[in-house]
């Protein structure tokens, strides 16, 4: 055995390893939006490595992951797992091609003036900045949009359109 492949044995699994619990413990942190600052700047850098770790993993153990693919179960999971992640990437192309119409409509609806929004709601301007204000809401007036609203109360604009959804 040549010497570049005992150093590829000796370091493929214990770097996929470390990598995976870093990636994985770092996934979930993320998925449950626990710290994300820094923790998604780690996750997508340290990730980096997870895949040095199983690209390396591969090569030391060529042979098998070969017949790995040829088998009925990867094609079954690689399947599966395709169609998962084109569930995620096709509405990320259809709005890079012209945007996601209900993306945009929620848009439109935060940053027009809460006059222009009031009617949508069966409301009117002064009706719907009462009812922010009821909520505890700072409000300068109907000219204003949902996403200044949001951004003078430092809330999620999204938070401020749930509170005014019937």
């Amino acid at each position: 055995m040549p010497h570049h492949s005992s150093t590829i044995q000796r370091i493929a699994t214990p770097l996929t390893m470390a990598s995976f619990a870093i990636v994985g413990v770092t996934g979930l942190m993320l998925f449950f939006h626990l710290a994300e600052g820094q923790i998604k700047e780690a996750h997508e850098w340290l990730g980096l490595l997870f895949v040095l770790g199983a690209a390396l993993h591969v090569v030391r153990h060529l042979r098998p992951f070969v017949g790995h693919l040829k088998g009925r179960t990867f094609a079954l999971i690689g399947g599966v797992s395709l169609i998962a992640l084109a569930a995620f990437v096709v509405p990320t192309l259809q709005e890079e091609a012209g945007g996601n119409p209900i993306r945009q409509t929620v848009g439109l609806v935060l940053n027009a003036p809460l006059a222009e929004v009031a009617p949508l709601l069966h409301n009117d301007g002064a009706g719907l900045v009462a009812h922010l204000r009821q909520a505890g809401l700072k409000v300068d007036s109907e000219q204003v949009s949902l996403e200044q609203v949001a951004h003078e109360n430092q809330m999620d604009p999204r938070q401020i359109l749930g509170m005014i959804l019937p």
